[in-house]
């Protein structure tokens, strides 16, 4: 008998253990920085951002015609960049990617063209010129690295273009009728593309085939008003940007709707406008509050375990 109660007991136990409740909240909310005006650590227009192995930030200042690099914590390290169609001179600098070695891409909106810098923004290469066909762009915007390609979104051609980081140019495919604004890779290769136009995001194989899609206009959870930026964690879940709904938004892989935070305001956790967005290797993710000049820093997802124990079951069961 003793040892029928002991085996049922234990069988329950191990039932209950295998559906603890688990519940997912919004990260919280960490630290910022940023403000508006030209100084150091200052933004007229932030818009893109990108972190590298090191977990330096590189920040696009598209109105001061620059690129700011900080520490994990926010403290200004450099900057590079000036008006101009020159090497290491940029017209609307609108995102930027950091690859596995550090080096930088930036964006150069309205130079149609894509520039790279090492890590402290020494002036590599660059490709591409106005026009539509393969390696031209009508305005490049944003961008991902995966191993060594990068894919880019051009925007007013509607596709999205695959290079190699050397700036050879491997494939492109239609996000025809749409608009591409941002783009995320995730670890199996699988290409996710904002749709601006119709408050979509488009998911595809690294060769283009479409996997599948989400998102309608509107403000409830996956409805869009101007999606812009686009990450993927370690997991592979998708965040995206709502600027005029001024939140972020986490979906599963496949587009199913996890949960959202922010509204619109300048405490902390509020948006206004936010933009680009980007995943630290620690999880933390960081987000461009474009019209309160700022970056703000989100912890990774808070985990609530509600547990059962041995001794609760033995009082169930009494």
């Amino acid at each position: 008998m003793f040892f029928h109660k002991a085996l049922v007991l234990a069988t329950v136990l191990l039932l209950a253990l295998a559906n603890v409740a688990i519940a997912e909240d919004p990260p919280h909310y960490l630290t910022q920085w940023g403000s508006y005006g030209s100084g150091p650590g200052q933004f007229v227009t932030p818009f893109g951002v990108a972190i590298d192995a090191a977990g330096h930030v590189f920040m696009t200042d598209r109105d001061n015609y620059r690129i700011q690099k900080f520490d994990a914590s926010g403290n200004f390290l450099l900057s590079w960049g000036s008006p101009g169609a020159g090497n290491g001179q940029f017209i609307n600098a609108d995102n930027v990617a950091v690859d596995g070695q550090g080096n930088v891409y930036v964006s150069d909106w309205e130079n149609m063209r894509i520039q790279k810098f090492d890590n402290d923004g020494t002036y590599i290469t660059q490709w591409g010129s106005y026009g539509n066909s393969p390696g031209q762009f009508n305005r490049p915007y944003g961008m991902a690295i995966d191993g060594g390609f990068l894919y880019i979104a051009d925007l007013r051609n509607q596709r999205v273009q695959k290079f190699t980081t050397g700036g050879v140019y491997v494939l492109d495919w239609s996000v025809s009728p749409g608009q591409p604004v941002s783009v995320a890779v995730n670890g199996a290769g699988i290409v996710y593309v904002v749709d601006n136009l119709n408050y979509q995001v488009l998911k595809y194989t690294p060769t283009g085939t479409l996997l599948g899609q989400w998102g309608a206009t509107g403000s409830g959870p996956g409805q869009f008003v101007d999606p812009y930026g686009i990450a993927v964690d370690s997991a592979q879940n998708v965040y995206v940007t709502d600027r005029n709904n001024h939140r972020v938004q986490k979906f599963t892989p496949n587009g199913d709707f996890i949960l959202e935070w922010g509204s619109l305001g300048a405490g902390d956790g509020q948006f206004e406008f936010p933009a680009g967005v980007t995943i630290g290797s620690n999880g933390n993710i960081y987000v461009i509050d474009a019209h309160n000049y700022r970056v703000q820093v989100f912890g990774q997802l808070a985990i609530a375990v509600e547990p059962t124990s041995w001794t609760n079951v033995k009082t169930l069961y009494r």
